[in-house]
Parts: structure tokens; C-alpha cells; sequence
């Protein structure tokens, strides 16, 4: 799912290039609709990637809406971090991370998480979530040299 905005205009042709599908909409804006299509996505067996802190942040702060995709489709969520060593961090309310060219990064993730393993809370799942993505961002940070090294 990426913002319909103009924003998230340049972060649609990008992925579109590279043959990847992409939902417009965000929570403020066309939500409904884009939730519709994310769990239709997933029951067709497709995997989604969503940036976990939402359109309004905070930054690094797990939002709800992944919280509640994940509760409502019994999918699994595969915590996932990047970080580069070549970068530069735009003035924007997230921080966004941009790689400089043929710059070496690391990717890194942690164990799948079963929003049903946590009872079915949706507190006590985005906690865990918060965490896991926390020590996938540290340790990413770390193997490129970065600020958590």
C-alpha cells in the first residue's frame, strides 16, 4: 500500500519498474478500500509490505493498521529492516533513508509473528511487533556501520 498523495507518487513508479503491485490509499485517505484490497491480496496468496509506523508516524512507532490486517486475516507478519552505509536522511516526518548509488546495505529479519500467539490482543501483538522491528533496525544499522553501531 503506498500513499495516493503525491508523496507516495514517486515511491509508486519506482516499484512499478521493478514489477511490483502496489494498493494506493492510507488510513486517512481511500482506507477502507485499500484494506479491502490488502486482504484480498492476501487470501490470494500474495505477500504485502507495509511500512509499519503508518502515513502520520510517529517514526519508528508501530500503527495500528498492520495490528489490524494481520488480526483480521491471520496472516503472519515477517518483521524487516534496511539500512545502507551511503545515505542521506530527508527532513521529513520519517526520516526517509535515501541510498546514494552502488552503496552496500544489509537487510535483515526476524522469525514471523502469529498475531494469534498473543491471544488474539492487539496490544500485546503491536508490542511485540515494536520490538522485534526495533532489533532488526539495530542489528541492520549496525552490519552497515550506522547510527545503532
Amino acid at each position: 500500500m503506498i500513499s495516493s498523495y503525491t508523496d507516495g507518487e514517486v515511491i509508486a513508479r519506482t516499484v512499478g519498474h521493478l514489477g511490483i503491485r502496489w494498493i494506493p490509499g492510507s488510513s486517512n485517505h481511500k482506507g477502507t478500500r485499500a484494506l479491502t484490497s490488502l486482504l484480498q491480496a492476501l487470501e490470494e496468496g500474495s505477500s504485502i509490505g507495509i511500512t509499519p509506523d503508518g502515513p502520520r508516524g510517529p517514526c519508528h512507532e508501530v500503527s495500528e493498521g498492520i495490528v489490524r490486517l494481520s488480526l483480521m486475516s491471520g496472516v503472519n507478519v515477517l518483521p524487516l529492516s534496511f539500512s545502507i552505509r551511503n545515505h542521506r536522511f530527508l527532513s521529513s516526518w520519517d526520516l526517509f533513508l535515501m541510498a546514494f548509488p552502488f552503496s552496500r546495505g544489509a537487510f535483515v529479519w526476524g522469525r514471523p509473528l502469529s498475531s494469534e500467539s498473543h491471544g488474539g490482543s492487539p496490544q500485546d501483538f503491536r508490542a511485540a511487533l515494536q520490538k522485534a522491528l526495533t532489533e532488526v533496525t539495530v542489528l541492520s544499522d549496525r552490519l552497515c556501520g550506522g547510527e545503532n553501531a
